[in-house]
């Protein structure tokens, strides 16, 4: 399964970027707009480029969300993504099959999350281990790929799955960058993940630099 990561660069202004909206799609550009804080109307408009430059090429598309916001390109077609974003860092896969990919950025956490969230077998693995944080990051994130695999979340009720069941194994993959922490989870065995860095000036460049 092929990743692509792209590091955001973090300290533009949002007037940096604002000439960037008319190549999103009308309902990203109006989610985009309602965000108050800048880096999340820059997080999202950067998300919408990088599908765009995936899926089609810098051409056009068109996505429809699930019913927990999974979403769904209708414009290409034939292609399943996912996408995810962090403190620096926007993830994006596509596959034939349905696919899941959670990013996250790599700073302290509480580890008693855990015990809401991690199963027995999962919790011992923190207990046991000489890097907890790391650990943690790399459940959390196996976890939610396997959830946007499914469309679902952490929050919509349904259980949530055992990175330490078997069964899910072969469909999971992992990768641990400087900062970063990644999984992917697809429908079919994973053989191989390639990993794919992006800039955001390479990204922006595909769209001319300018509109």
């Amino acid at each position: 399964m092929n990743v692509t990561v792209l590091r955001t660069n973090g300290d533009r202004p949002w007037s940096y970027y604002e000439k960037y909206l008319p190549l999103l799609t009308p309902e990203r550009r109006a989610k985009t707009e309602r965000y108050r804080k800048e880096s999340a109307r820059i997080d999202s408009l950067l998300t919408e480029l990088l599908i765009r430059h995936e899926a089609a090429g810098g051409g056009e598309i068109s996505v429809t969300y699930g019913e927990y916001g999974k979403p769904h390109l209708l414009v290409p077609s034939g292609k399943h993504f996912s996408v995810s974003h962090t403190s620096h860092y926007i993830a994006y896969t596509a596959g034939n099959v349905p696919v899941g990919v959670d990013i996250e950025y790599r700073r302290s956490v509480n580890l008693n999350i855990a015990k809401h969230y991690f199963s027995k077998a999962e919790r011992e693995i923190l207990r046991e281990s000489r890097d907890p944080v790391l650990d943690f990051y790399r459940i959390w994130t196996a976890k939610e790929a396997i959830l946007k695999r499914n469309g679902t979340g952490f929050f919509t009720g349904v259980k949530l799955p055992d990175v330490c069941d078997h069964a899910l194994r072969p469909y999971l993959s992992g990768h641990v960058g400087a900062d970063y922490v990644l999984a992917v989870c697809g429908a079919r065995h994973l053989k191989t993940l390639r990993i794919r860095t992006m800039t955001e000036d390479e990204l922006l460049e595909k769209f001319g630099g300018a509109v």
